[in-house]
């Protein structure tokens, strides 16, 4: 009760200083009893509503003697005269704007954090999660299997909440019916129902899915910490919305750390899904190239095909060929003389159809790469050596 008192106090020595000369003090008075509130009606009370609002974002600054990063609590607020346009006014958005540019400064780990910060704080989070890759892949074959129904959506959320300690998982309201769909929202956690959206598609891939509710589930885990974390209480005060600033609402805290999560356990889970499954990899690839060419949308595909899974299959598909071909000088020199007649040819899509053009770019590559080690006159490191996702150990 200490702020609210505070609170009264600064209320009852800003209306000593002459606030009721601006009108009916009795109309704003954050804590008159038993006083009607109204808004006055008609065309005539333009300027008079004007006069309100104004005298409405006084009494927030008012409360800046509290603290610059003080807010009303509900409490504080009970009888308070503001009425819910207030809060969609052009004054009180002007009143936040100024207020923000005061706070970024002073609060720039949360308006712009540092990527080491995010990662020191999540990794251990998202290694527990690296350790647990099977479950997780378990989890996401059968909600593919099922039709991407809600209680599988659920089982991912329990992983995930156990992963991040939260003990009351989140409902969850799926929004599509499986079919395409105009919704640009992939995900929401809608902090009020302790609800997460996740958005069904034919467009939607389980690696997708994956990276989107475990976004939104840190969201819930933000929600969750909020009392105990100065930066998630001034970033929630003050958030930065998409349609305003994109650049700022993806580096303020509350986003960045989001997104961390999201995109790494949706690489992990792409990588381990090639992994046991390269067979899928000459398909996607091609698919990545069509789309860079301008001749693939995965928007019209019936299968769904994320273009993160693509660009991944794609680089995956070019270290596999690199590797394979790593001591070929034959195979070399045969695959670059198809490509330089593959390559000189005005339309090579018509001449060589069913061709597999990325093995002979990247034949090309190498037949180049021998070439200069050659001119140079001193051996240099092969291309290739990556890591070997495609290749079974023997025993």
């Amino acid at each position: 009760m200490e702020n609210k008192n505070k609170v009264q106090d600064s209320v009852e020595e800003s209306q000593e200083g002459g606030w009721d000369s601006m009108g009916d003090w009795s109309e704003v008075h954050p804590f008159k009893s038993n006083q009607e509130s109204r808004l006055p009606d008609g065309e005539e009370s333009d300027s008079r509503l004007a006069r309100i609002r104004q005298k409405q974002v006084e009494y927030l600054r008012s409360l800046e003697d509290l603290g610059e990063k003080y807010e009303p609590t509900l409490e504080d607020l009970d009888e308070f005269y503001a009425d819910e346009g207030f809060y969609e006014s052009d004054e009180y958005k002007k009143y936040k704007e100024e207020k923000f540019e005061r706070l970024k400064g002073k609060y720039a780990d949360v308006f712009d954090p540092s990527d080491e910060s995010i990662q020191f704080k999540l990794d251990p989070f998202l290694k527990s999660i690296e350790d647990d890759v099977d479950k997780l892949m378990g989890l996401g074959a059968r909600m593919e299997k099922g039709g991407y129904k809600e209680r599988d959506v659920k089982k991912i959320m329990e992983f995930f909440a156990d992963k991040f300690g939260i003990t009351d998982v989140p409902g969850v309201k799926l929004v599509g019916d499986g079919g395409a769909s105009d919704e640009k929202t992939r995900g929401h956690y809608d902090r009020a129902n302790h609800e997460v959206m996740v958005l069904i598609d034919k467009t939607r891939t389980v690696a997708d899915l994956v990276h989107v509710i475990a976004h939104e589930m840190w969201h819930a885990y933000q929600v969750l910490h909020e009392a105990d974390e100065e930066g998630y209480q001034v970033n929630f005060a003050y958030f930065r919305e998409p349609s305003v600033d994109y650049n700022a609402y993806r580096n303020q805290l509350v986003e960045k750390e989001a997104f961390y999560v999201g995109d790494t356990v949706g690489e992990l889970y792409r990588r381990v899904d090639l992994e046991e499954h390269p067979e899928k990899i000459p398909a996607l690839s091609k698919k990545y190239r069509e789309y860079c060419l301008g001749d693939y949308d995965p928007n019209e595909t019936e299968d769904g095909i994320d273009l993160e899974y693509l660009c991944l299959a794609d680089s995956e598909y070019e270290r596999y060929m690199s590797e394979s071909l790593i001591g070929n000088k034959r195979k070399i020199f045969e695959l670059n003389d198809e490509y330089e007649i593959w390559a000189s040819r005005a339309d090579p899509s018509e001449v060589w159809e069913g061709t597999d053009y990325r093995a002979l770019i990247i034949a090309h590559k190498e037949y180049e790469r021998l070439n200069d080690e050659s001119r140079d006159g001193r051996k240099k490191s092969a291309p290739g050596i990556f890591e070997r996702i495609f290749r079974r150990e023997k025993k």
